[in-house]
């Protein structure tokens, strides 16, 4: 998912355009074996602002385990 559309684009066209949005549940589902550090919703930000945020976006961060804890790999 993504897209090509410059931070402010969305702000001055109304939206995001589409297809870009997702449940709390799918970026869990995408990254099912990196370990959840953080799933939340994004800040609103003024059309004026250099970046693009809304309460409708999420933004994600998943850490790996360490390669010992990791299913399937050798400890180093």
């Amino acid at each position: 998912m993504g897209s090509e559309l410059p931070d402010g684009e969305p702000y001055r066209e109304g939206g995001p355009g589409g297809g870009l949005a997702c449940t709390a549940e799918e970026p869990r589902r995408v990254f099912r074996d990196p370990e959840e550090a953080l799933l939340r919703r994004t800040r609103d930000e003024p059309g004026a602002s250099a970046v693009f945020g809304g309460h409708f976006l999420r933004t994600a961060l998943f850490r790996r385990p360490p390669a010992s804890a990791a299913p399937g790999r050798a400890a180093r």
